[in-house]
């Protein structure tokens, strides 16, 4: 006996540009889709999840910043290394339908719009140590009226060392 079928659909990205210029700057346009769409023989039920969404992104390298540090053992060093300038806006688009097909009623349950904003600043400290500034926002409005709007906000900082050759 089958209960249940599941179809699942994901186009990350649907279409996509991404460049780098001469002048070290960047941008990036997606457009990515997804569906999920599951049939249960149990209910004679048949449940939809679309989403759609939008990335818009841009950055930028400035060549060669130099910053000084303090080194184990040694006298203040200049490290030079590019800094890496890179944001992101993310426009998603989420709905969920169930559609009873005995009945013939469609109804919408659950979806979201989310809007997420990302700015990174990326700096290589040494050959093995790189560190990185973040800001991260996520708004989402939802559509159906149980759920309050909310917005999320990270933000810091993160050294990454690299053991490998």
């Amino acid at each position: 006996q089958i209960a249940q079928v599941i179809v699942s659909e994901n186009f990350s990205p649907l279409i996509g540009l991404n460049m780098r210029m001469k002048n070290n700057t960047s941008l990036k346009i997606e457009v990515n889709r997804n569906r999920n769409i599951g049939l249960s023989l149990a209910n004679n039920q048949l449940t939809e999840t679309r989403g759609k969404e939008l990335v818009i992104g841009a950055g930028y390298i400035i060549k060669d910043v130099k910053f000084n540090f303090i080194r184990v053992g040694a006298n203040k060093k200049a490290v030079v290394s590019n800094l890496e300038l890179k944001g992101d806006l993310s426009i998603r688009d989420n709905q969920t339908v169930i559609r009873r097909i005995l009945e013939d009623i469609t109804q919408v349950t659950a979806g979201q719009r989310i809007i997420t904003i990302k700015l990174s600043a990326d700096y290589q400290i040494s050959r093995r140590v790189r560190t990185r500034l973040f800001y991260d926002q996520v708004i989402s409005t939802f559509k159906t009226s149980n759920a309050f709007p909310t917005n999320n906000v990270y933000a810091g900082f993160s050294f990454t060392l690299n053991l490998a050759q």
